[in-house]
């Protein structure tokens, strides 16, 4: 019956979002006890952290063997990120950052997004490269713990990590997440592949869009919260972060468990506009504040085209 089916994916969506938030919770606590910078944090912590959907709802895809699902669920979360995300942070907040901060990770993610263009140009993520890219990540991991050795150590304010909790009560919180977190993920799955099946559309394009944004969903509310306290390192190192990760460790994680495939949409439609979002990002951390609200309304117009070419030219 497609009305339980639907109530399931919006109860297992709800489901991985409180548990990501909770999970980043936690995590951020820990972090504040290390007493780490807020850029590294937001690059790491957070961003890892705020794609834990992504990387649940991947996990079960590859289990399930089902490409659509995965890449859908990466490629429209990254677009989404910048293109519904960050431009509305821009238009909310006025986002001033340090002359050079974040350029190399915002040339580090054009660069791993033209990787994964041309790794699939043969329509196919084998295992070999889906273990490349899980060893990119862990290398740009460790170049962010040698910045932050290098960093003045940044105290974080109690409305961003707001409780100082037991080490083995955030290590507890942290399992339990990570259970209802596969258990959302496993759902989540299940009932978007039964709702596209009763409306006759490819899973895909339910990744493309509501299971995309949906798992966005706490890149976005770590995101406003971000930008209403002005902490523009968390703001833009979460987004920044997310996509890294959905490219590296979440594609890398699916590919070593089970090949992913690519359809002629994916890889010349869906795979150029993420490169695209991922440029006009690199200059929006180039250019002045005020340009940046222009940028925000020309993110939400270029996330607009984006729905449309979905609606207009994805497989049914």
């Amino acid at each position: 019956m497609v009305f339980i089916d639907i109530v399931i994916f919006i109860v297992s969506l709800t489901l991985l979002i409180i548990s990501a938030n909770t999970l980043v919770k936690s995590s951020s606590s820990l972090a504040k006890v290390l007493r780490v910078p807020e850029f590294i944090i937001g690059l790491t912590v957070v961003s890892v952290g705020t794609s834990i959907p992504e990387l649940a709802t991947s996990i079960v895809a590859a289990i399930k063997q089902n490409s659509e699902i995965i890449t859908g669920t990466i490629i429209g979360s990254n677009i989404a990120n910048i293109g519904l995300i960050l431009g509305i942070a821009s238009i909310m907040v006025p986002i001033e950052l340090k002359k050079k901060k974040f350029s190399l990770d915002s040339i580090f993610l054009v660069f791993i997004s033209i990787t994964l263009f041309i790794l699939s140009l043969d329509q196919k993520i084998k295992w070999t490269e889906g273990l490349f890219f899980l060893l990119l990540f862990i290398a740009y991991i460790s170049l962010l713990i040698k910045r932050s050795r290098k960093s003045e150590y940044v105290h974080l304010e109690e409305n961003i990590v707001r409780h100082k909790i037991s080490f083995f009560k955030n290590i507890l919180t942290i399992l339990f997440s990570f259970a209802f977190l596969y258990l959302g993920a496993e759902y989540l799955v299940k009932s978007a592949s039964l709702i596209a099946s009763i409306f006759g559309i490819s899973e895909e394009t339910i990744a493309l869009t509501m299971i995309a944004v949906g798992t966005s969903l706490p890149e976005l509310f770590v995101t406003l919260s971000s930008a209403r306290q002005h902490k523009v390192s968390i703001l833009m190192g979460n987004i920044i972060g997310s996509n890294i990760s959905n490219t590296l460790l979440i594609f890398g994680s699916a590919a070593v468990i089970s090949p992913i495939i690519l359809s002629s949409f994916d890889v010349f439609i869906m795979l150029p506009i993420m490169i695209t979002v991922s440029l006009l990002l690199y200059n929006f951390i180039k250019t002045t504040w005020f340009s940046r609200v222009l940028e925000g309304v020309l993110f939400l117009f270029f996330y607009l085209i984006f729905v449309l070419t979905i609606i207009l030219l994805a497989p049914a």
